[in-house]
């Protein structure tokens, strides 16, 4: 049989967890007052004195009302909701703990509403990534399978799945069900891509070619002394060249992060 507990048993057990949590309490009134609005069911019988009686998982339930209002302001029309969906307190809680940990502050009203008019499961982080990548389609992104992630970076679905395995490349859930967002995809590919060679680095790379070339041709043990000294003198010219083109590169970089 379930256990049952009076009131008393429920605001004790409640408060205490409520403190620990650096919360404010609740009081008799306050729970006459949530069953009067929906939030909590009538006792079943009562007990001595003509207290309540209720089931034991009512105290986890008034913790989670309270931790709902005071850490994310949900209004007790919104926890109703959240109730009438079918989700339970807790799984709600899970939600929104997934969100602000994962998606930041910024994500939280918007996961609020969300909370109120979706039933919630007990997978937090596939609840999360769902409210999110559910946010970012209506947004006007786009969601990508596996295989059209392959398709934009140039890999294999296999590679794919590794490197989201891994958390390298952006993704959102839990396997066998990872989400992804074209954006998020496209900014990784660009930052992983080897940028096109400019001008100045096709230079440099010819100089150092050049410089190796000159260095192996000045080790060979038959030239004249006088192709020795002629590769010598090209070798510290080509080489001072690409000193002060280093030189003149960090500069450049130094005066473009003064400028951000």
């Amino acid at each position: 049989m379930e256990a049952e507990l009076p009131t008393r048993e429920i605001i004790q057990w409640a408060n205490e967890k409520l403190g620990q949590k650096s919360l404010p309490p609740v009081s008799r009134r306050t729970i006459d007052y949530w069953i009067s609005v929906g939030l909590i069911e009538h006792p079943r019988r009562k007990g001595k004195a003509g207290g309540g009686l209720f089931p034991d998982w009512v105290r986890q339930h008034v913790v989670c009302i309270r931790e709902l209002q005071e850490r994310y302001n949900f209004t007790l029309a919104d926890i109703r909701e959240a109730l009438a969906n079918g989700s339970s307190l807790g799984d709600v809680l899970g939600f929104m703990d997934e969100v602000a940990n994962t998606y930041g502050s910024s994500m939280l009203p918007e996961a609020r509403a969300y909370a109120a008019t979706h039933r919630l499961g007990e997978n937090s982080r596939d609840e999360a990534a769902n409210f999110y990548v559910a946010t970012r389609i209506a947004e006007g992104d786009e969601e990508l399978e596996p295989e059209g992630v392959a398709d934009l970076v140039g890999l294999d679905v296999t590679a794919v799945m590794d490197l989201s395995r891994s958390r390298e490349l952006p993704c959102h859930g839990r396997e066998p069900r990872l989400r992804f967002l074209r954006s998020e995809i496209s900014e990784w590919k660009g930052k992983t891509e080897t940028p096109a060679p400019t001008e100045f680095t096709e230079l440099m790379s010819h100089l150092m070619q050049l410089n190796n070339d000159l260095g192996s041709i000045h080790q060979l043990g038959d030239l004249s002394e006088k192709s020795h000294e002629w590769l010598a003198y090209w070798i510290d010219a080509v080489d001072n060249e690409l000193w002060r083109l280093r030189r003149l590169s960090h500069e450049e970089q130094m005066k473009r992060k003064a400028h951000l």
